[in-house]
């Protein structure tokens, strides 16, 4: 059985969606997979192989799901940790959801909870 790491299939994925004559650079991925730069969207972005439509963020979304997913057969055996930037991105959502709530409090809008 092939065991892969997340960021080892996560490369694999980009691998597949991304134009294969260049390289990854290994550096963008570990700082996307971190959390620390959003860099790796850009280059996803110049490099896609989807005629210039898909958005980068969404080849890096496609490529999370496809590494975080287990092996067919394998779903109780391995558990892929979701990176660090996941979390970021739903706790950035939280936030927009009680500024829209405080703006509403602020210029008058009634709230029922």
């Amino acid at each position: 059985m092939l065991k892969l790491t997340y960021e080892e299939r996560f490369v694999k994925a980009l691998e597949a969606l991304t134009v294969p004559t260049n390289t990854i650079p290994t550096n963008l991925v570990a700082e996307w997979i971190n959390g620390e730069s959003d860099e790796l969207q850009s280059w996803a972005v110049s490099n896609q192989v989807f005629n210039d439509w898909a958005m980068g963020i969404s080849i890096l979304d496609a490529c999370h799901i496809l590494a975080s997913q287990p092996m067919e057969g394998m779903q109780d055996v391995i558990n892929y940790s979701r990176p660090k930037y996941q979390k970021l991105l739903e706790e950035n959502e939280q936030l927009k959801i009680e500024v829209a709530f405080y703006r509403d409090l602020v210029d008058g809008d009634d709230y029922d909870a």
